[in-house]
């Protein structure tokens, strides 16, 4: 498990090393450069691919709509966030009890079981 977390970390430290080595969270210009670069790269590749699989693809949303998308699903977020911390107390309440009514019953199981018989004792 601690492997498996390590290679990830790797190879998510290796991704963010990249993308920084490469530009991409420097200046705009840069990263608009970069972003042609990458379109110019792929195209040939692109067009080969479109050829062999024959899906369209929707287009993109127009801003207003990716903007209104965006806050809708915020909105909803903050929403389902305050929902839970409104209704936290209560849930608390019913694990409690729940624990508290597990422990009771494993300890009671204790208490209902028969006493061991007394050894007989013998006379000299």
């Amino acid at each position: 498990m601690v492997i498996k977390l390590l290679i990830k970390s790797g190879l998510f430290y290796g991704a963010v090393k990249y993308s920084i080595n490469q530009g991409v969270w420097g200046s705009s210009v840069r990263t608009t450069q970069l972003y042609n670069d990458i379109g110019e790269g792929l195209s040939p590749h692109w067009t080969e691919v479109k050829n062999k699989i024959p899906l369209e693809l929707p287009l993109l949303p127009s801003t207003g709509e990716a903007c209104f998308v965006a806050k809708y699903y915020y909105n909803q977020g903050v929403k389902g966030t305050f929902n839970f911390l409104h209704r936290l107390p209560c849930h608390i309440g019913q694990l409690a009890k729940k624990a508290k009514d597990a422990v009771g019953s494993a300890f009671s199981s204790f208490e209902e079981a028969p006493a061991p018989a007394a050894a007989p004792v013998k006379d000299k």
